[in-house]
């Protein structure tokens, strides 16, 4: 991907990232420095920028992304073949997310809906509760093309073309990470998975909901003791100490 081809995509990279990214880092940022002393205020707030940023930012992008679209669809059809794979399993991946992200608001596993408060940033907090739904629908869906955008056009790989053996690969020493450093992250980062766990079952007060978390805690300490144990046999960590009666 040369030449004017890559000039093209990352035209489409950033228009394609200006819904999933922009706005986040946008409203993030403002609300941080206004510091609303409520919900209400900051909701407000939230809505200001978001309308600003729909404006200044996001149509323009969204009319410059069409454009580059109509463009690659003329001139280059293998940056055309990886815009439509990226936004189709973007597109995709959040209905998927979907079906997860219901069920678990649905549960009380999740604090907030947020297609819900796409749509009330981007309309403001008087909007009726329908229109707030489908404006925020549609926005979340739009994230999820971006996304499915940003992950796709930078790795624009042909494997049966551009794959190569081991052997032609070759070997590179590095001291960058070893076996211990991988070992010994992997039993801090179960037990910090264990304690996301403990925390979600200590602070739901429903009954199913606190069992999902304990079974999920025990299946993570399965994997913890199993590491401990790996990392004392190859002698990363020294012996835990046994408990005798």
């Amino acid at each position: 991907m040369t030449g004017l081809e890559l000039v093209l995509a990352l035209v489409v990279l950033l228009a394609g990232g200006a819904a999933p990214i922009w706005l986040v880092l946008t409203t993030t940022g403002i609300i941080m420095l206004r510091k609303p002393p409520g919900m209400l205020e900051m909701m407000g707030s939230l809505h200001q920028v978001a309308r600003t940023y729909l404006r200044v930012i996001l149509v323009p992008a969204l009319v410059i992304l069409v454009a580059a679209v109509v463009w690659a669809a003329v001139a280059y059809p293998r940056l055309a073949n990886l815009i439509l794979a990226g936004a189709v399993a973007g597109l995709l991946s959040s209905l998927a997310l979907d079906v997860v992200r219901l069920t678990g608001y649905a549960m009380g596993w999740m604090p907030s809906n947020m297609p819900h408060t796409f749509g009330r940033m981007i309309l403001g907090p008087t909007a009726m509760a329908g229109q707030v739904k489908t404006v925020g629908f549609l926005y979340h869906l739009l994230n999820g093309i971006g996304f499915g955008l940003i992950y796709a056009l930078p790795a624009p790989l042909n494997a049966q073309r551009d794959a190569r053996s081991l052997e032609s690969l070759g070997q590179l020493e590095t001291d960058a990470i070893d076996d211990r450093m991988i070992l010994v992250g992997h039993i801090f980062a179960v037990e910090a998975f264990m304690n996301r766990w403990n925390e979600g079952a200590r602070h739901s007060h429903r009954a199913e909901v606190r069992d999902a978390f304990v079974r999920n805690w025990h299946r993570a300490n399965r994997w913890h003791l199993a590491a401990i144990a790996m990392a004392e046999k190859m002698q990363f960590i020294e012996p835990q100490p046994e408990i005798t009666r």
